[in-house]
């Protein structure tokens, strides 16, 4: 009896060991395998000059906004699209439409206040970052995340919405900074 005792410690701890070993051996492979992140160089945010730049203006929508001279723009039903007019930004197969949206609707009744309408849009699996700005005098927030920018700001009964898609162009950043700095509300 005690013989089979002893037998069944050996297998017990005979198991246990294996057990350990396949299981460090399986984090150190895991690691190995899982690819390193890329580091992406550092671009410096740079001013843009935009005193040669388009003018979109929209009496309906009650606002203006300067956008660069090698793009052009697309009304909507609610607002306007702009894109490079020459150079196609996107992936492989999928180009991006449009670079910059800026949309104008009705508050929706169940947001009392920007920020509540901010966090029905925060993301934080994706995650997102809330910052707070000013356009025009106006209180906005600015969400942004690795898939998008969007900036909201309550305006005049309406909601104003800026979109851009982030899909790795600073340019495309720098130019949403800078058409963002260049908005004003019309009467």
């Amino acid at each position: 009896m005690l013989q089979d005792f002893k037998s069944e410690i050996k297998v017990f701890l005979l198991v246990g060991i294996v057990a350990i070993v396949v299981s460090v051996g399986g984090i150190f492979l895991l690691r190995e395998m899982t690819p390193a992140p890329i580091e992406q160089p550092m671009v410096a945010e740079e001013e843009i000059d935009t005193s040669n730049w388009q003018t979109y203006h929209n009496d309906e929508f009650g606002f203006e906004v300067k956008y660069p001279n090698d793009w052009e723009f697309e009304e909507t039903e609610d607002g306007v699209k702009f894109r490079h007019s020459e150079k196609e930004y996107g992936f492989e197969g999928s180009p991006l439409g449009a670079l910059v949206w800026i949309s104008v609707q009705t508050i929706p009744q169940e947001h009392d206040s920007l920020e509540s309408y901010a966090q029905g849009l925060f993301r934080p699996n994706y995650q997102d970052e809330m910052t707070e700005l000013t356009l025009d005098g106006v209180k906005a927030v600015e969400l942004s995340d690795y898939l998008r920018t969007e900036t909201v700001l309550f305006s005049h009964g309406k909601l104003y919405t800026f979109y851009m898609a982030n899909a790795g162009y600073p340019e495309i950043s720098a130019a949403y900074d800078q058409i963002l700095s260049t908005f004003r509300f019309v009467e």
